[in-house]
């Protein structure tokens, strides 16, 4: 597994560090198959070592396909004040 990327953004006004990295699975018992994992995980950009973090498994959305926003505020900005991380898997 390697890191793809890293960079600074922010996250509902949170300053954070956003990091993609990918994967591969071995696959030996199948290897007419490739199984690569996609990992985006995020983390409050003022963390001074290593914080909790909740994983997720998300989804490739269809160009121009959002689904409504919460009435409140996003788990992810939840986590993030709490001076937690997340990570979003795609398979």
């Amino acid at each position: 597994m390697g890191i793809v990327s890293a960079e600074s953004d922010t996250v509902a006004g949170i300053p954070v560090v956003s990091k993609k990295l990918a994967g591969r699975v071995d696959n030996s018992a199948y290897p007419l198959t490739e199984v690569t994992i996609d990992l985006t995980v995020v983390t409050p950009a003022a963390a001074e070592g290593p914080v909790p973090a909740m994983i997720d498994f998300g989804f490739n959305w269809p160009p121009n396909f959002r689904p409504p926003p919460p009435d409140g505020p996003m788990w992810q900005q939840q986590l993030l004040e709490r001076g937690w991380g997340y990570a979003t898997l795609i398979r």
